[in-house]
């Protein structure tokens, strides 16, 4: 059974879930899931996990996430972005570099976001642009985000035409965030283009289109390209148990564990064939491991 990880570079096109299905086929696991949902038009890093790796996504390091997106001035979008339904409101060319760039700087740091309608995150189990599409819109509650950095690589005072790139947390919308620097601007803003450039640790580069996929998948080499799934739980301390303490944590039992390098709380566990078998929570003052997510 397959189990692990791989940054897909995803194309223009398809949604995250049909790249990940596909991912899922070509490599015959029984399941597969991402972590970031990118946008159909959005290119760039797409971290998908396979098989039991699934059941770490909510304990993976959160890493920042870095983008390059373009905009552009003078008009808006019920979208946010170029493939929504277009207002022009016009645009007289006088917006120059320095205000763009002040503009911008507004945003750097903790701020709040509100989720576009358009979009994966969910309210009572529906998923926003499912109601979005019927017409239909709910008030959305302000989100925490953060942003480290956020750089204008090109502006066009003439065509009110930009790009930037950004450094941010997870659950960052860069379409609502352009749509915020056209309210700024005066004269409404939208997304033409987006990548994603890094995430969780990998970038761009470093992530395999489907098509070279395929390729190795003909060649027999595709489980080379797999990432152990303990790369991504980097940020939690180790644990090691015997056959039998592996069993008893299966069974959903906690096991004595005197280890010197235990310490309280989330530990990722490996078995007796250095192999990751979950993930667990150790109480020193009981020198129990409990089992919180097994694989």
């Amino acid at each position: 059974m397959i189990s692990g990880g791989l940054p897909i570079n995803k194309e223009d096109g398809p949604t995250s879930f049909q790249v990940t299905n596909r991912a899922k086929g070509l490599y015959c696991a029984s399941k597969a899931g991402h972590m970031g949902t990118l946008d159909p038009h959005a290119r760039g890093v797409l971290v998908v996990l396979f098989g039991a790796s699934t059941k770490i996504i909510p304990y993976a390091k959160e890493h920042k996430k870095s983008y390059t997106a373009k905009f552009k001035l003078g008009f808006t979008s019920n979208t946010y972005d170029a493939w929504g339904q277009l207002t022009e409101h016009g645009y007289n060319g006088d917006t120059t570099k320095e205000h763009i760039e002040a503009i911008l700087s507004q945003f750097i740091g903790k701020t709040e976001q509100i989720p576009p309608m358009f979009s994966a995150k969910k309210i009572e189990g529906t998923r926003l642009y499912e109601l979005a599409m019927k017409g239909i819109e709910l008030p959305r509650k302000p989100q925490p985000i953060e942003i480290d950095e956020l750089k204008l690589n090109f502006w066009d005072q003439s065509s009110g035409e930009g790009e930037f790139n950004l450094t941010c947390t997870k659950g960052t919308y860069v379409r609502s965030l352009i749509s915020d620097i056209g309210i700024h601007a005066g004269c409404g803003a939208i997304m033409t283009a987006l990548t994603r450039t890094s995430d969780q640790g990998f970038d761009v580069e470093q992530s395999v289109s489907i098509s070279k996929i395929e390729e190795h998948v003909f060649e027999g080499t595709h489980l080379d390209l797999i990432i152990p799934p303990e790369h991504f739980l980097s940020h939690l301390p180790e644990v090691r148990v015997s056959t039998r303490q592996q069993e008893i944590l299966y069974h959903g039992n906690p096991v004595n564990l005197r280890s010197p390098t235990a310490r309280a709380g989330l530990a990722k566990i490996f078995g007796s064939k250095e192999k990751l078998v979950g993930i667990g929570k150790y109480v020193p003052a009981t020198g129990q491991l409990l089992p919180e997510r097994m694989l």
